[in-house]
């Protein structure tokens, strides 16, 4: 059994005057984050490897997540194919990696980690909200055997779920 979570990074801040990549977080994603990885922590299945856009908005959020689980922030490995990934991308990725991980989180970008929880899991995703998380099981031995439509989506979870109305 294989599982990955994708997690779209945290709100970021539009109106820094800085290029798309070096974009901060915003207040709320500075709040969303680990307020996230609080949830991840109990209610997911915790990360064998953590893989990361490193764009700076996603390599933000990685670490923020990461502190709340007890993740080891220089265990995140940053792929710069996953800044704006399509899911050809990201299935290279998943193919690719050592079967010794039985849990991957792959944080990243809108569209491509909206497409991807749609194309390898039982369920539709039509958007992907800011630092929302979507966890999907996988009945194979090998990350090489994922294939379209292929996991099940056993959580979805998003910020807006745990803050007062």
């Amino acid at each position: 059994m294989k599982t990955i979570t994708f997690i779209r990074h945290a709100k970021s801040d539009r109106k820094q005057d800085v290029p798309d990549f070096e974009r901060p977080l915003n207040d709320r994603g500075k709040n969303d984050a680990p307020l996230m990885g609080q949830v991840i922590k109990s209610d997911f299945i915790l990360p064998d490897l953590i893989i990361s856009s490193p764009a700076n908005r996603a390599k933000t959020t990685a670490r923020l997540i990461a502190a709340e689980i007890g993740y080891a922030e220089q265990e995140i490995l940053y792929l710069e194919n996953l800044y704006f990934a399509d899911t050809e991308t990201f299935l290279s990725i998943i193919r690719d990696m050592e079967n010794n991980f039985e849990s991957i989180y792959m944080i990243s970008h809108n569209p491509g980690i909206t497409y991807i929880v749609s194309r390898t899991s039982d369920t539709r995703l039509d958007h992907m909200p800011t630092c929302g998380v979507s966890q999907i099981k996988f009945d194979v031995s090998s990350w090489s055997d994922i294939e379209d439509k292929s996991g099940k989506l056993v959580r979805f979870d998003k910020p807006k779920n745990h803050k007062e109305k």
